[in-house]
């Protein structure tokens, strides 16, 4: 479980490394900014199927900018 750990912070730095919003980072994922906003400040914890999803996300999009997708 520790390895599908999803902290506030470091939802934060992997949004902020890609420059995303709250608002864009919400729509990738379908999800209302308030939910991003809840994680982001510690106040809701990230589901381990939620985690997943944030990081193919990331991962996905790294890969497309990396490949010219």
């Amino acid at each position: 479980m520790a390895t599908d750990l999803m902290t506030g912070p470091r939802l934060r730095e992997m949004r902020r490394r890609r420059g995303w919003t709250q608002r864009h980072l919400a729509a990738e994922l379908g999800v209302d900014v308030s939910a991003v906003r809840n994680w982001e400040r510690g106040r809701r914890p990230v589901s381990a199927a939620m985690a997943k999803l944030i990081r193919f996300t990331f991962n996905t999009k790294a890969q497309e900018a990396h490949h010219g997708a």
